[in-house]
């Protein structure tokens, strides 16, 4: 019984925890990596079968036996069935996922549905450290990670690893292709593209070439996210935001019927202000909160405030120091209102109580104040308000004096 129970069970490690630590491994062959590479995609394609996004794809979370021939991904903590009537899902507004690891569309930050495409982007970092021994991108800082999913090419593996073949490196990019669209679109397609190279390397050397992708496909009909026949008003939009990098204040109004598709508009534009180190901040106003004063604003900035709590302890000392410089005693104003900001600058002083009508004269110049502070040319603010028609009163009012100061 015993002896049958020990034929039944592997020991498994993951790739950091093996004995021979394949990340910490600058011997590991083309011819090796391959194989490990052929299983990882074995492991994932049944994941995938089985209408599953793992959404936490990582050196960490795969799984290898002593001599390389079994491997399993495992941690399904955050993973998402697909609806089978539905091939994407729309991704929360928060990050998921490991941050060196997780695709553009797992940010929060970027207008696109998840799917399965997500995991390849993440399979793609993991070969490109297997391969290279480092990460595509480095860095202590959460947002400079995220600005770096978001927008910036990761160099070729054979710079840090000359054994590299220049098909593997067009491989490995093809992976980590910013727009899901631009990537392998399937396991099945990246096996056949990995399996063909392990059997024709020998032959052709590291010179091998072959086009990528030709068995690559979806497996089912997915409708593209891309907005087509409003080049013109993308056009307008990236040149006022143009405008806002050189130091000038700009405000767009998009009018349509209803389902028209104006805020897929706006999120068209949001990817390039992303891409030059902006903040995009959006708030929805609704019809039944139009008796709670400011609550777009609310709703806007609290994302923003969010984000500076996930930088460095440096970085946060240096926007305190910014933003009450800018604002002097009168903090406590605005932290009121934003409890998040709080968080930052710390408890502020109780404040001189004010008749309404001067207290909301104060309001409007310290928030005045604060915007000036945190917008920079260097890190520009988009502000997006949704169904302005149900906007509530005292935000009128606070827009009416941002756009006449």
């Amino acid at each position: 019984m015993w002896k049958n129970l020990e034929e039944r069970f592997i020991e498994l490690k993951t790739l950091y925890s093996s004995d021979k630590n394949f990340l910490d491994n600058k011997s590991l062959s083309i011819n090796q990596f391959l194989d490990i590479a052929v299983k990882c995609c074995d492991s994932l394609q049944e994941i995938h079968s089985k209408n599953i996004i793992h959404k936490d794809i990582k050196p960490h979370n795969i799984l290898i036996n002593t001599d390389g021939t079994v491997i399993k991904i495992t941690d399904f903590g955050i993973s998402t069935f697909l609806n089978e009537n539905l091939n994407q899902i729309y991704q929360k507004a928060t990050l998921e996922g490991t941050l060196p690891y997780i695709s553009p569309e797992q940010t929060g930050r970027v207008n696109i549905s998840l799917d399965q495409r997500a995991d390849l982007y993440s399979l793609g970092i993991t070969f490109y450290e297997l391969l290279t021994t480092e990460r595509p991108f480095k860095s202590e800082d959460p947002l400079e990670l995220i600005h770096a999913h978001i927008a910036k090419q990761a160099s070729r593996p054979s710079k840090h690893n000359p054994k590299i073949p220049k098909i593997l490196d067009a491989i490995i990019l093809k992976l980590m292709s910013k727009p899901p669209q631009e990537r392998y679109q399937s396991v099945s397609g990246l096996k056949e593209d990995l399996v063909y190279l392990r059997e024709n390397i020998e032959k052709e050397g590291n010179s091998i070439s072959f086009e990528l992708g030709k068995k690559d496909f979806l497996n089912k009909f997915q409708v593209p996210e891309k907005l087509y026949g409003r080049e013109k008003e993308i056009e307008l939009l990236l040149s006022s935001f143009q405008k806002i990098t050189e130091g000038y204040v700009e405000i767009a109004s998009i009018e349509g019927v209803s389902g028209i598709g104006k805020s897929v508009l706006v999120n068209e534009v949001q990817k390039p202000i992303l891409e030059k180190r902006g903040y995009f901040l959006t708030g929805k106003c609704e019809q039944f909160k139009r008796d709670v004063p400011y609550s777009v604003f609310i709703q806007a900035f609290q994302g923003l405030f969010t984000e500076f709590l996930a930088e460095s302890d440096d970085e946060i000392q240096k926007k305190k120091k910014e933003i009450l410089s800018a604002i002097g005693g009168n903090a406590k104003v605005v932290t009121e209102l934003f409890p998040l900001l709080e968080l930052v600058v710390g408890e502020q002083p109780e404040l001189e109580k004010l008749s309404p009508e001067a207290n909301q004269n104060r309001f409007h110049l310290v928030f005045s104040k604060l915007l000036k502070a945190l917008a920079t040319k260097n890190r520009p603010i988009v502000l997006f308000l949704d169904d302005m028609q149900w906007i509530d009163l005292a935000s009128l009012e606070l827009l009416k004096y941002l756009y006449i100061k």
